[in-house]
């Protein structure tokens, strides 16, 4: 999958996507407006019980401000690698997963304040091999 995603956050809001959403699964993308903070969180993936340290690294964060009040993200997923760019790759985050295959869920939230969903657009992408 291919994603891009802008969003106008509301001054105390976290707001995202969740990827692999499913069966209480799920690997969520947000930013929280008030620490001016882009996270990851794959906390609540399926399948990390092979290592601890896959399960102790779950959470991720960059700063990254906003501009001109947006965060753009644009986001790809190929079945175990997460790869996001905020504002044209001010900030880069990179994560792997290991989803079900129900876990296929996209969705998107706002917490902690109202945030606007400027554009979404969402391809699917062709094997490469």
């Amino acid at each position: 999958m291919d994603m891009e995603l802008e969003i106008s956050p509301g001054a105390s809001a976290i707001t995202g996507v969740r990827l692999a959403a499913g069966n209480g699964h799920e690997l969520e993308i947000g930013f929280d407006a008030a620490r001016k903070m882009l996270y990851l969180d794959r906390g609540k993936t399926a399948h990390q019980s092979f290592s601890k340290a896959f399960a102790e690294r779950h959470r991720f964060e960059t700063p990254l401000r906003p501009d001109s009040g947006r965060v753009r993200l644009h986001i790809f997923f190929d079945h175990s690698i997460v790869e996001v760019f905020a504002n044209d790759g001010e900030a880069v985050m990179t994560a792997q997963i290991f989803p079900d295959d129900t876990d296929n869920g996209v969705e998107l939230f706002s917490n902690g304040g109202n945030s606007r969903i400027n554009s979404l657009k969402i391809w699917s992408m062709a094997s490469a091999w």
